[in-house]
């Protein structure tokens, strides 16, 4: 049995990622996680935080109705990433490309941490 990791950034909803469509195609189990980094720039917001809020219940409703559910995780997003890979026992990490400066360089500095231990980082468009 391969499982695979779907990491949610800001493109929270099932439909039209076709970075999870090919985890949920190639392997046995995929794992959706979100994590939240509160040092993100993006964060701070009162109306950014009320969409991130609501959009993650809805997110966590369509999983659960599909037998699934959410791994929410908050702290560092590569040490979050790296301990859930261990935990999981997954093969590859899928994400879609983000467009953010800070969040690209977090997504490029992935496929070096990762490859090294082994582990394949496939980025998709969002």
């Amino acid at each position: 049995m391969t499982t695979a990791i779907f990491w949610f950034t800001f493109d929270l909803r099932l439909h039209d990622l076709p970075g999870l469509a090919a985890a949920m195609q190639q392997h046995d189990r995929v794992i959706p996680v979100f994590m939240l980094d509160r040092r993100d720039p993006w964060f701070f917001g009162g109306a950014s935080q009320w969409w991130l809020h609501h959009s993650l219940a809805k997110l966590q409703a369509a999983i659960t109705a599909q037998g699934g559910s959410l791994v929410l995780r908050s702290g560092d997003v590569q040490t979050c990433l790296q301990l859930l890979i261990q935990e999981s026992k997954a093969t590859e990490l899928y994400f879609s490309r983000a467009y953010e400066p800070w969040l690209a360089s977090i997504q490029q500095a992935l496929f070096t941490s990762l490859a090294d231990q082994g582990i394949t980082c496939k980025r998709y468009a969002g």
